[in-house]
């Protein structure tokens, strides 16, 4: 019986390569505005605009947004739904409250008169 043949040769292995000794390269932290989209530079804008609020609503000590805001009443501001009666807690509007002389809270025309 004839011997086996011999095994085929083994493929030459490349060198390894060393990473190259430069640190990389971090991305930008900010965009330059040219590649930021219209979208975007909005959505900053807007965000800048919603973060300077600094009304507090008088009853939750909240930041008070346009969208949520009541109509300023003697320089003061609530959240539309923290407008309440100090008493009994019913819903006000600007139309029908009256600020209670000791403390200044809101009050329904009906706990106003007691």
């Amino acid at each position: 019986e004839p011997p086996p043949p011999p095994p085929p040769p083994l493929p030459q292995q490349q060198p390894l390569q060393r990473a190259s000794s430069a640190p990389p390269v971090p991305p930008p932290a900010v965009p330059p505005r040219a590649a930021m989209s219209a979208a975007e530079r909005a959505r900053r804008r807007f965000s800048r605009a919603a973060s300077a609020s600094t009304e507090k609503c008088e009853t939750c000590q909240k930041s008070v947004y346009p969208a949520e805001r009541l109509a300023p009443v003697e320089g003061r501001v609530w959240h539309k739904q923290c407008f309440r009666c100090d008493q009994c807690g019913c819903k006000l509007t600007v139309s029908a409250f009256v600020l209670s002389s000791d403390d200044g809270a809101p009050l329904c025309r009906p706990h106003a008169a007691q």
